[in-house]
């Protein structure tokens, strides 16, 4: 036991270090996750993975040639072939460990082609490790002349497997959710559609298994057969896996994609039957089964009493709940949570496979089992048919799809069934596939700047009143008591609400900094790339401080290091700061010892900032949990009582600016660049969504009194890409350019100014995946389509609780048709023409 242990430690430690490793270039190879992973430092942990990758990789070789000591029984002779293999192996990794060590590939990874190539290159040594194996084992191994006829322990397992994960999903969503508006009928109704859906998946997994037995028992050794077509089916599924779930969450689906899921499939499945036929050789005995040796199941095992099958179930039950926990508030579209739930499958199959596969009585074929597995699909496509009907009986919202897909947002097993199986909505069957492509748009694509202007000629200005901008990161409108009359942790912002004017229906064109804090940078929307460069004559802010003769202070994270181009009057805030670790209470505390040792000037001084004191990644990597003792009654603790924290920082900030009698000389703008989901429906995060409280944002800018008889209109639809053009009017350049892309003065000399600027509709984007949606001109609906979910919503805004639904195929004709001729204009607007 000692010696199998330490293999299956070393080989573990050796083949996931170089499968992560593939995976770490890979994400440096796709735009959105290089800037915001590999650039942006969102998991400090990785960077400091790759900082010592090349001693870690010396420790993943030792560990993985340590292995060959103990990966076979003493009396085990290795051929001639394998010892020749082996010595190749080891030569390799070797001089690959010392080539890192001088050349650290893996800490230096650019937005390239060579990322790609790396990441496909980290496969080789565990795919050689894999044909090591093979050659050295199959001949080995004593294969049973006959078929072991296992239809019934199989369909056992199914149907086990499937009652027990509906039961653990429903128990999630009842102890985790508990909607106080979801009744017993409405529980019934999810519990019976997630049985039927748990069932489908098994079921149909029993009809693939019995298909490739029944082809196998063709062959002079079945069992052989049997082991290889089922470690390709695993490769095949792990496959549509990465297709499926996780490139689409980093919208990466052309080609390479594909064959890099192709390789990373093949070369997982092929180490796992290494480990199969390792595990053979430690046990001894014929094969019987290729399904069991698959399942790491031996024959010789002895029957699985109901004491040990119930503490197996219970102990994944209990790992389940754990990792769904940890995974809830740290997701991106639901993916670690549905990787997790994948596990638990395979896990809670393997446990009833077992247990039935030990039994004697279960060692038969049966053509009924077959049937059945059909009739149980057949059964869940007339469900599917006639739940319109049912609804019509009922009449209640709680026994329709809309409620359906409500549920999905809290239990992850079933929504990743729903997922897979649900047709996609698009009138258009082209039309996802189209964002996807103008979506992340690769380094590759070439694009050139676009000359952007606010004003047709930018002169020196007179008027110079200091600008202070605060832009909080996911901070969300309804967590601000300037615009909620509930909350009572930020009576700063609530004094300086009254101060200011409060623009009540702001919005982000981009939900996820990548692309909103750009776009606030160029007063308009952008193309959909991490980034157009050089970024300079995209600027517009920027070219107004420097023709105004502005000394700016400036927060400049990963982001603006692209996005800004060094002038003489930039100075750096938060220096030498990762960009997560962004505080704004030390941030403004820097900057009033900046502007005490400027003078306290009345004008001329600029200040832009960005706190991540907010983010949900930050929040979970400081413990997910409040950081006082305050009740925030229903606001989510632990991103309240920071917000409290904030609030308190920058009231002191302003305190400062009227203790040096420059407040009233001043611009002040506290807004964020996007909002976040925290717990709605079950959805946490913003990276790729653009649900309401995610496209929501405070605005509130305070004036000078020079400037305070302008005029305003505080419930129009108000953007983030606004505060430039907003800025540029303010200082006196105008008249402000019309453009449907760029942004509108918020300010004017007369109110029917504001009025030309205005659109019947506005696009919106998620700035990681191919996510967009067109916001009507009143700011009170809100259509999404969904091209990584394959569906289109419809949000109406009212107050702060926005209800949606499925949209109707009239809607999403009218609504695809707008979002595809917006995003071709602005395509056309930078020069792309479409192919």
């Amino acid at each position: 036991m000692t010696r199998w242990l330490i293999f299956l430690s070393g080989r573990t430690i050796f083949t996931g270090f170089f499968l992560f490793s593939s995976l770490w270039a890979l994400l440096a190879y796709v735009p959105f996750t290089y800037q915001q992973v590999h650039k942006g430092g969102l998991i400090p942990a990785l960077n400091e993975f790759s900082r010592l990758h090349s001693w870690l990789h010396l420790a993943a070789v030792f560990a993985g040639v340590a292995t060959l000591g103990f990966d076979r029984p003493r009396n085990f002779r290795i051929s001639p072939l394998g010892r020749k293999l082996r010595r190749i192996w080891v030569l390799l990794l070797f001089l690959q460990s010392i080539a890192l060590v001088f050349v650290p590939v893996m800490a230096h990874l650019e937005n390239d082609i060579r990322s790609y190539l790396f990441g496909m290159a980290a496969l080789v040594p565990v795919l050689l490790l894999a044909v090591i194996d093979w050659c050295e084992l199959v001949p080995a191994v004593e294969w049973a002349p006959e078929a072991c006829p296992e239809d019934a322990a199989v369909f056992r397992a199914a149907w086990q497997s499937s009652l027990f994960l509906a039961g653990f999903s429903c128990a999630w969503v009842y102890l985790r959710a508990r909607p106080v508006d979801w009744n017993v009928g409405a529980g019934v109704f999810a519990a019976g559609w997630n049985l039927m859906s748990h069932l489908l998946v098994l079921m149909l997994f029993f009809v693939v298994l019995n298909l490739l037995a029944v082809a196998a028992s063709w062959f002079r050794r079945p069992a052989r057969v049997e082991f290889a077509l089922y470690h390709l089916l695993g490769a095949a599924l792990l496959w549509v896996v990465f297709h499926m779930i996780i490139f689409p969450a980093i919208s990466f689906s052309d080609w390479k994609a594909d064959l890099y899921a192709a390789a990373f499939a093949f070369v997982a499945t092929c180490f796992l039957s290494g480990i199969c036929l390792r595990l053979y050789l430690r046990a001894g005995g014929v094969v019987e089964s290729g399904l069991a040796l698959s399942f790491w199941i031996s024959g010789k095992h002895a029957p699985v009493t109901r004491r040990r099958l119930a503490v197996m179930l219970g102990a994944i039950t209990l790992a389940a709940a754990t990792m769904l926990f940890e995974t809830s508030r740290m997701d991106w579209n639901y993916l670690m949570q549905k990787l997790t739930i994948l596990v638990i499958w395979i896990a809670v199959f393997r446990v009833c496979y077992k247990t039935a596969f030990l039994l004697p009585s279960m060692r038969k074929r049966s053509i009924v089992l077959l049937l059945s597995a059909l009739g149980i699909l057949a059964g869940y496509r007339t469900l599917q048919a006639t739940q319109r009907v049912f609804w019509k009986q009922t009449r209640s919202p709680l026994m329709s799809a809309a409620f359906l897909e409500k549920y999905t947002g809290y239990d992850v097993s079933f929504k990743l069934i729903r997922d897979a199986v649900s047709p996609a909505q698009s009138v258009d069957p082209e039309f996802y596939r189209y964002l996807s492509k103008h979506t992340n748009i690769p380094r590759s694509v070439p694009t050139k700047p676009v000359e952007m202007k606010i004003v047709e000629k930018l002169e020196p200005s007179a008027n110079r009143p200091n600008i202070f901008m605060v832009v909080v990161d996911s901070l969300r409108q309804d967590y601000i008591s300037a615009y909620n009359s509930n909350v009572d942790f930020t009576p700063a912002l609530g004094e300086f609400g009254k101060e200011s004017v409060v623009f009540r229906n702001a919005f982000t064109h981009y939900g996820g900094t990548g692309l909103s804090e750009p776009s606030i940078w160029a007063g308009g929307m952008l193309l959909h790339k991490q980034y157009v460069t050089p970024f300079r004559p995209m600027n517009t802010l920027q070219k107004l401080l420097e023709a105004d003769q502005y000394k700016a202070f400036v927060s400049r994270d990963t982001i603006l290091e692209t996005v800004l181009t060094p002038w003489p009057k930039l100075q750096p805030l938060d220096d030498n700061k990762a960009t997560m670790d962004y505080d704004l209470c030390s941030s403004l505390d820097e900057l009033e010892a900046r502007i005490t040792a400027e003078g306290a000037p009345r004008g001329g001084l600029f200040s832009y900032t960005q706190p991540q004191n907010i983010h949900i990644s930050r929040i979970n990597r400081e413990g997910g949990k409040a950081i006082d003792d305050r009740d925030y009654k229903s606001f989510y603790p632990p991103y309240a009582s920071r917000l409290r924290r904030i609030d308190g920082c920058f009231g002191k900030f302003i305190q400062y600016l009227k203790d040096k009698g420059i407040y009233d000389d001043s611009i002040v703008i506290f807004t964020a660049d996007h909002g976040d989901s925290l717990g709605e429906e079950g959805r946490w995060g913003h990276a790729y969504t653009i649900y309401p409280e995610i496209v929501r944002i405070p605005l509130l800018i305070h004036l000078p009194a020079s400037l305070r008889g302008l005029s305003s209109a505080p419930k129009v639809v108000a953007f983030s890409t606004d505060i430039t053009p907003t800025l540029y009017y303010l200082l006196g350049h105008r008249p402000i350019l019309k453009h449907e892309f760029q942004g509108r003065p918020l300010f004017t000399e007369r109110p029917e100014e504001q009025g030309s600027y205005r659109s019947d509709s506005y696009l919106i984007a998620s700035s990681y995946a191919a996510v967009y949606g067109v916001l009507n001109g009143e700011g009170t609906e809100l259509f999404v389509s969904d091209a990584v979910n394959f569906k289109d919503y419809v949000f109406s805004l009212g107050g702060f609780s926005s209800s949606g639904s499925m949209a109707s195929t009239s809607m999403r004709s009218e609504f695809q048709s707008l979002i595809r001729d917006k995003i071709e204009a602005i395509g056309t607007w930078y020069g792309m023409k479409e192919k």
